[in-house]
């Protein structure tokens, strides 16, 4: 393999606040580059969304624009993978080339091949999100960072399991929703003005369980505003996990602990918004809602906690408790969503 390139490259990343999915964690590793660009996640990472359909898993997100198209503190660009294939001898070359022009890499890689996957090298073929952020032609190997061994982290990939988990993925039976391969560079961005009133609409439709598709910005998932009827919005996503596991006790959907994941880089981000809010002047009162929210992300990690001890011991004589502390959670989170809207100020 002939990589004409510098012997060691890696771009900057940030350990990124939030970690439940890699559309958010790999993208915030790069825009957080930039202090400021929390702003922009502080503005629109505020609602949730849920899958209605749990007869295979339950999948629960931030509903917010796709990070890397809207960010204005990202640069992307997106390249057709037969492309790559027809300019390029390699893969390989073509991930050196575009970390030597500064642009990180996010492509789907087949994790047979991929060593530090273990529940899926040598098993199973199976198609993920992978971020590319430098090489060591000498070592030939890739910094990486996935969910290796159930956590978000980094780890080297060398440049043959590259080769072999580019050149055998199967993107057919899965939702693409990359395109091709997304080449993102940090860039600088002169002034970004917060939107108090978006947040505040954005609460409100959380509050609501709705959301107003057409007030949202471009860069949304089209298989949402296009089946919107299939998702359920903010407070009634934990309607949705009351019902996922009481499935999951009659063993009728599988044990899928994503979603508590979801939830608590939720409240993470709203702790850290709450502050932005009240150390720049818009939310009054800010201090004692912190503190509310420090209660229901405490409890919301006791929840994941329980959850990961029921679908590991598969003793199910708990779900009754999780379901509960479900409960809890949505009446507290009303409670100091609304002590939000009373005391934001347009300033």
């Amino acid at each position: 393999m002939n990589i004409k390139s510098e012997k060691k490259k890696i771009l900057k990343t940030i350990y990124p606040p939030i970690t439940s999915y890699p559309t958010h964690a790999n993208i915030l590793s790069t825009a957080l580059i930039n202090d400021e660009s929390i702003i922009w996640f502080y503005d629109y990472y505020i609602q949730l969304f849920g899958g209605k359909d749990l007869s295979e898993y339950c999948y629960v997100d931030f509903f917010a624009p796709i990070a890397w198209k809207c960010c204005p503190w990202i640069h992307y660009q997106r390249i057709n993978r037969e492309f790559i294939e027809k300019k390029w001898s390699s893969i390989c070359e073509f991930l050196v080339d575009s970390i030597d022009s500064g642009y990180y890499a996010f492509l789907y890689l087949n994790q047979f091949y991929i060593s530090d996957f273990p529940w899926a090298y040598q098993t199973k073929n199976f198609m993920h999100d992978t971020y590319v952020f430098g090489y060591d032609a000498q070592e030939e190997v890739f910094y990486t960072a996935d969910f290796y061994k159930h956590k978000y982290g980094h780890a080297k990939v060398n440049f043959t399991e590259m080769e072999k988990a580019f050149s055998t993925t199967n993107l057919s039976n899965i939702n693409d929703f990359l395109q091709g391969i997304v080449l993102v560079a940090p860039v600088k961005y002169e002034k970004y003005n917060f939107n108090i009133k978006r947040t505040i609409s954005f609460i409100n439709d959380f509050l609501n369980s709705e959301t107003g598709l057409k007030s949202y910005t471009d860069g949304y998932r089209h298989d949402v505003e296009q089946n919107s009827t299939e998702f359920c919005f903010g407070m009634d996503v934990y309607k949705l996990l009351e019902e996922f596991l009481t499935l999951v006790s009659c063993g009728n959907s599988c044990k899928d602990y994503r979603p508590f994941n979801v939830l608590v880089d939720h409240k993470t981000l709203m702790l850290m918004r709450i502050e932005y809010l009240g150390v720049n002047g818009y939310l009054k009162n800010w201090k004692n809602i912190y503190m509310k929210y420090e209660v229901i992300r405490k409890n919301t990690k006791t929840l994941h906690n329980i959850i990961l001890k029921i679908f590991v011991s598969g003793n199910m004589g708990k779900i009754e408790n999780a379901i509960n502390l479900i409960r809890q959670i949505a009446v507290d989170e009303k409670v100091a969503l609304e002590m939000i809207i009373e005391n934001l100020s347009l300033k």
